[in-house]
C-alpha cells in the first residue's frame, strides 16, 4: 500500500508541532500498532525518513518512541534487518533508532539496536546511553 501524501504530511506536521489540527493520522498509526499492522507501520517510518523535510530532534524522538519502538517490540525479529539497513544509509533513520528504548523489544533484537546505536555518530540525545538491558 502506498501511503497517501496528505496523510504523510499531516503525520509529520503532528510529529513536529503536536497541533490538534493534524492529529487524525497519529490516531490511525496508533491503531496500526495496536492491531499489529506492522507492514503499514514500517511503510510510514520509511516514508517519513525519506520525506524531503528537515525534522526536528523532537519530531524524530516522537516517532522513535512511538511507531518505531512499537514495531521493534511487536515484530522486531522480522523488521530489525531492514531497520538497520535503512539506518546505515539514512541519517534520519539512524538518529531515530538511537531514540528507541528497550521497553518490550525482544532480547534477541535489542543487542542489534545497541550495536548500531553505540557506533552512530549523531545520536538523538548527543550521547547514546540506552545500551544497558532492562532488568
Amino acid at each position: 500500500m502506498k501511503l497517501n501524501q496528505a496523510f504523510l504530511v499531516e503525520y509529520i506536521q503532528y510529529a513536529m508541532t503536536k497541533d490538534a489540527a493534524y492529529e487524525l493520522p497519529y490516531f490511525d498509526v496508533q491503531d496500526w500498532c495496536l492491531s499489529e499492522e506492522w507492514g503499514l507501520v514500517w511503510e510510514l517510518i520509511e516514508e517519513v525518513c525519506n520525506y524531503d523535510v528537515s525534522l526536528s530532534n523532537d519530531a524524530i524522538g516522537f516517532i522513535a518512541a512511538g511507531p518505531l519502538e512499537d514495531l521493534l517490540s511487536g515484530a522486531g525479529p522480522e523488521f530489525i534487518e531492514p531497520v538497520i539497513a535503512l539506518a546505515k544509509k539514512n541519517s534520519v533513520m539512524g538518529k531515530m533508532l538511537t531514540g528507541v528504548w528497550q521497553s518490550q523489544i525482544p532480547s534477541a533484537v535489542w543487542p542489534q539496536v545497541v550495536e548500531f546505536c553505540s557506533k552512530y555518530k549523531d545520536p538523538i540525545d548527543g550521547v547514546y546511553r540506552y545500551g544497558k538491558p532492562n532488568k
